[in-house]
């Protein structure tokens, strides 16, 4: 079962996409859009009828919605297996960062940065309440020749089985800058998020009870720019 935020729309909506392209059939998609969430569970059952999806509209920079979210994804489908914290903005106005107010930069951190950490934290502590039974279908060499060298146990893939995995979707933004990209301008909630996805995979590992164990993963993604519900108003104002 795939969790994914910042579902209705852009990069969210190819993700939930991808999952059922690649054989998932139980999603939630967690987005603010309630009416955009609808659209898109449509297409997932129209990509596979076996497909089931829980729709949820949440805004992840409230803890108390972040929590609801997992705790109805945990009722309707029993288990988080994969997921995806994809849900993000930019400041408005898209100005220079010396010319942003205050609220806006607050606004910006409580959903990329906070709103992400919410969804982490929920999401690892429902991970580790569940039994590593997660088979994966594809694993690089290096990890067999690590996992050869350590005498760990794995099954007939080469991957141990796993209690879940979870992705960070970052940005660009991270690594470089833009002048007029505000309060990610900055890279600090980008480059804090990068933060958050190592401390989860040590959550994780030290949770395995072994140094070595490789089995429950937390990700960060960059992403580059790509056009949504909260970009398509800037684009044509000021083009990068």
């Amino acid at each position: 079962m795939a969790l994914i935020t910042g579902a209705g729309s852009g990069i969210g909506r190819a993700i939930a996409h991808t999952f059922v392209k690649e054989g998932c059939t139980r999603l939630v998609l967690a987005d603010i859009n309630e009416a955009s969430l609808q659209t898109v569970s449509a297409e997932l059952k129209e990509l596979d009828s076996s497909v089931k999806t829980l729709a949820v509209k949440a805004d992840i920079s409230s803890e108390m919605e972040v929590e609801n979210l997992v705790d109805a994804a945990v009722k309707e489908f029993g288990a988080i297996h994969y997921a995806v914290n994809n849900a993000g903005i930019t400041s408005k106005p898209r100005v220079r960062t010396h010319e942003l107010e205050t609220s806006s930069w607050e606004r910006v951190l409580d959903v990329n940065l906070r709103g992400t950490w919410f969804c982490q934290r929920a999401e690892l502590r429902q991970m580790l309440k569940q039994e590593a039974t997660l088979h994966t279908r594809r694993v690089f060499q290096c990890l067999k020749l690590f996992m050869a060298t350590w005498r760990l146990t794995t099954e007939r893939t080469g991957a141990p089985s796993q209690r879940g995995a979870i992705v960070n979707v970052s940005s660009v933004f991270g690594i470089l800058s833009h002048p007029t990209v505000g309060a990610v301008c900055s890279g600090y909630d980008k480059s804090c998020l990068n933060c958050i996805s190592l401390i989860a995979l040590v959550v994780l590992c030290h949770q395995s009870r072994s140094p070595w164990h490789v089995a429950d993963r937390c990700h960060r993604l960059w992403e580059g720019w790509h056009p949504g519900e909260f970009s398509s108003s800037w684009v044509c104002e000021d083009p990068v």
